[in-house]
């Protein structure tokens, strides 16, 4: 079915609450599919992006912010943090404490790498993901859309640590790029062990279906919708 309207796309996306994770390969625009989906949104009373103090992020969050009327980004609130597990606790603490409802919260590449890479771990980053992670449990009590990226894992379309995001949300969506055209997918993770099962599974293991969402081409001006005939 053709995308005619990219916001009315974009707002099919949000609900409240809901835990989000968009993944995909480095280049493939989740950086810019989140802020797309937080400028374009109508609903939230209250849009906050939390993004890396990079160039690479800052610059495309900028050159955004110029497609997009006054109206769309007064509720919109950008915060920029560096490789520190503890300033992303301390903001989302302050989201917590500041009780906000029906808010949209875009996390992009917050989560640090090592996080992603097994022999990275250690007492430290344990200590931090043991406070993130609750800290994200709670805001769903609040009404907020969560919208966290992540990256792809290499040779099989999951995310890196899918068994920790799959504890947390049954909600993933992948980019995947061929060529210029960017296609977004609606994945669905089937056959996992049943609660208070033993949790021996490999991503093989795991049925993957997966739902074409949309067709679009990752232009300066972000994602625009290709036309797609129903099948």
């Amino acid at each position: 079915m053709a995308i005619s309207d990219l916001t009315s796309f974009f707002s099919r996306l949000v609900h409240y609450p809901s835990f989000n994770v968009i993944y995909g390969h480095r280049g493939v625009g989740k950086s810019s599919f989140l802020f797309q989906l937080a400028l374009t949104n109508l609903s939230a009373r209250k849009k906050i992006i939390i993004m890396p103090n990079r160039s690479y992020h800052i610059k495309i969050i900028c050159r955004l912010l110029k497609g997009y009327s006054k109206n769309l980004r007064k509720n919109l609130i950008i915060k920029t943090i560096n490789d520190n597990p503890r300033e992303l606790i301390l903001l989302l603490a302050r989201i917590e404490n500041d009780g906000l409802s029906r808010c949209l919260l875009i996390l992009d590449d917050v989560i640090p790498l090592r996080f992603y890479i097994a022999r990275e771990w250690n007492q430290k980053l344990a200590r931090a993901i043991g406070l993130i992670t609750p800290l994200l449990l709670s805001l769903l009590n609040h009404e907020i859309s969560i919208w966290i990226s992540a990256p792809e894992l290499s040779g099989f379309p999951l995310p890196r640590r899918w068994q920790f995001f799959i504890e947390m949300t049954n909600k993933f969506y992948r980019l995947r790029r061929i060529r210029r055209i960017r296609e977004l997918f609606l994945v669905k993770l089937t056959n996992l062990p049943k609660n208070g099962d033993y949790w021996d599974i490999t991503p093989k293991d795991l049925r993957i279906e997966t739902v074409l969402l949309g067709r679009f081409i990752l232009t300066e001006r972000g994602f625009i919708p290709i036309a797609q005939e129903e099948s």
